[in-house]
């Protein structure tokens, strides 16, 4: 048995690789961003290939800086950037057209079209997911088939693949071997039914979605082939789930009602709902993975704009040479009542779902400057965290006890104060807070006898963590959300 796990995670805009040892801890990492292309407004693009010729530089650079040989790799887990997708030729490989981003909103008239005829609730309760929320693959997958000559005639032909970025990495790893992907991932295209966890005919019909094109949906722990390239020695793929589902994974949010929040490039914010979907207004249901026999789902809301808020202040305002030095300004600059940076630059999510929402600053005054614009921005990130934990808790009829954190914006001891301080609840943030990495690594070790339980994980887990509480008065915590949610509804008025 090998002494550690590899996990390839392909995010919004790089691509890491890591071995994990038997204690979840991350012995060794690599990783690299990659370009995203903006061939419009609204439009968001990458290249699949560059992708790929990524993920094979990480797992060479991991390996060479660690000197951990191929014998000692156990097993394979795969975690990815949902929604992002490519389509492919199964003969040459080649992608017929650039990854289509999940921030991409060239599928927004197909859901307005289908929204129109009536078509919202039936997609909700089918898929848990929302017609008007641009991150589905949905009609994005339809625009490409029709806007590539050729390409319709030849899906229904077979003689295209389509994927997420999970599928186009396994397939890759397999030379060609392996076309599929994992019920997580599956769940966020708009054509997945998570009531019988099957393709779902109407809704392809609907899109105009050849099944010929569509990937094998597997359990996130299921068998997806042998990597036969790059290695020397063919090693199993054993664990694949989107990079939001192998967080909650990754944090243990193993029984019903348990929390996490992933501050990456957006917010993703899920709790287990147990082994049945539930629909409430105003938030996603989704499968958060299938382990053996049982498939969890979980509630999802999030919010479009974390990290990338930070890293929209230090290259396009450049504001600052990087994020420390952001978090040191906030820290040190005194607050400005009514003062409130709305990033919404892709759009309003949980629980508008506003996709024509532009960003605003209300509040300026003669004296404002950049650091209280700075300040804002990052404050932007506890708010639209509180929008999340107020309709979670409508759906759960009680409040959260605790958020579990991970990603690299908790890095920020401000941030995570102020997230405690705005939203009234407890923020948890594990020593490791490589959460996406871990889960994705679970799925694999359990599916391939790396550990033989989640109490043997248990067992060895590292536990050092820090907790946030809240510490400002609830009157003032109100008043500051109250502000916040004008300016919310001034965005979503002039998004009008």
């Amino acid at each position: 048995m090998g002494s550690y796990l590899l996990v390839l995670d392909a995010g919004s805009t790089n691509v890491k690789a890591s071995l994990i040892d038997r204690q979840s801890h991350v012995f060794s990492s690599a990783s690299a961003e990659f370009p995203v292309l903006y061939p419009d407004d609204g439009l968001v693009e990458e290249s699949a290939a560059v992708i790929w010729g990524t993920v094979v530089e990480m797992i060479r650079k991991v390996l060479t800086k660690s000197g951990v040989p191929e014998s000692e790799i156990h097993a394979i887990g795969v975690t990815n950037q949902r929604e992002t997708f490519v389509v492919w030729d199964r003969k040459t490989g080649i992608p017929i057209y650039n990854a289509i981003g999940w921030q991409d909103k060239r599928g927004m008239p197909m859901s307005a079209a289908l929204i129109a005829q009536g078509q919202f609730e039936n997609a909700f309760v089918k898929t848990g997911q929302f017609l008007a929320n641009f991150m589905p693959t949905g009609g994005k997958l339809t625009w490409v088939l029709d806007h590539v000559e050729g390409a319709r005639e030849r899906a229904e032909r077979g003689e295209l693949a389509f994927g997420t970025m999970d599928s186009w990495i396994v397939w890759n790893l397999t030379a060609g071997a392996c076309h599929v992907t994992d019920v997580s991932n599956a769940s966020r295209t708009l054509y997945y039914n998570i009531n019988t966890l099957d393709w779902d005919e109407e809704l392809l019909r609907l899109f105009r979605i050849p099944r010929a094109i569509l990937p094998k949906v597997l359990p996130s722990d299921g068998d997806f082939g042998v990597a036969s390239q790059i290695f020397h020695t063919p090693i199993p793929i054993r664990g694949v789930l989107g990079d939001a589902h192998a967080a909650t994974l990754g944090q243990r949010c193993l029984t019903p009602g348990m929390a996490k929040a992933t501050y990456g490039t957006t917010c993703v914010m899920t709790v287990n709902i147990g082994e049945q979907p539930k629909y409430t207004p105003g938030i996603g249901t989704t499968v958060g993975w299938t382990l053996g026999e049982k498939t969890t789902y979980l509630y999802e809301g999030g919010f479009y704009v974390a990290g990338l808020t930070m890293k929209w202040m230090r290259d396009v305002l450049h504001a600052a040479e990087d994020y420390v030095t952001l978090d040191d300004i906030a820290k040190r600059t005194p607050a400005t009542p009514g003062l409130y940076l709305c990033p919404t630059f892709l759009g309003v999510a949980t629980p508008h779902f506003c996709g024509e929402a532009k960003g605003m600053i209300a509040g300026l005054g003669v004296t404002s400057g950049m650091n209280d614009i700075i300040k804002a921005g990052l404050d932007s990130i506890a708010y639209t965290t509180r929008d999340c934990t107020e309709v979670f808790a409508a759906g759960l009829e009680g409040p959260l006890s605790q958020i579990a954190v991970d990603g690299g914006v908790t890095n920020s001891d401000y941030i995570m104060q102020n997230i405690a301080d705005i939203t009234g609840i407890s923020v948890v943030r594990a020593k490791n807070i490589e959460a996406t990495t871990l889960g994705a690594a679970y799925a694999a070790g359990l599916a391939s006898g790396y550990w033989k339980s989640f109490d043997e994980i248990e067992r060895e887990l590292d536990r050092e963590s820090s907790t946030f509480v809240p510490q400002v008065p609830e009157e003032e915590r109100e008043s500051r959300y109250s502000g916040w949610q004008k300016i919310v509804q001034a965005v979503l008025q002039y998004a009008k």
